[in-house]
């Protein structure tokens, strides 16, 4: 279901208005996405193609990991655990053919505060993949536990 010209223009004001607040003037959709980068971490953002819902997703850099059927089976199996933490995926992107973290947020009744939250909490999600991507059929391999144990603060409004 394609997304309104209404609704479509407000998507465009929330991008418009994240940038103000994120001190990046102008920001819009630029051939359908935009990049950000938060420190070590580069997120491209898009608009799935009815325009419902904003794509986040950021390459996972996969140098000294075996991508074996083992890797895959482990990946599959932490992708169960990361999606009911709402905490996006990893996966093959095909239009680039790498591995990526992927996720979804729905535009509507985000505001520009509430979309940086949650492009935080991307960032969050990325970096803990990251940390796990070496323990995933090695646990002895990796160097540290990841960072982050997805703890987060939960408010009722």
């Amino acid at each position: 279901m394609a997304v309104s010209t209404e609704e479509r223009a407000q998507i465009d004001r929330l991008i418009d208005d994240y940038g103000r607040y994120a001190g990046l003037p102008g920001l819009a959709f630029e051939d359908g996405l935009f990049a950000l980068s938060f420190d070590d971490v580069e997120i491209t953002v898009s608009l799935e193609e009815g325009g419902t819902k904003l794509i986040l997703r950021s390459p996972l850099d996969m140098t000294g990991i075996r991508t074996d059927a083992r890797f895959v089976a482990a990946v599959l199996m932490a992708n169960v655990a990361s999606m009911l933490h709402g905490s996006g995926v990893m996966g093959i992107d095909e239009d680039v053919g790498a591995w990526v973290w992927i996720d979804h947020a729905d535009p509507r009744g985000l505001t520009a505060e509430t979309l940086h939250s949650r492009l935080l909490e991307a960032v969050k999600a990325i970096r803990f993949w990251r940390g796990r991507l070496p323990t995933l059929i090695a646990p002895e391999a990796a160097k540290a536990e990841p960072a982050d144990d997805f703890n987060f603060t939960i408010i009722r409004g």
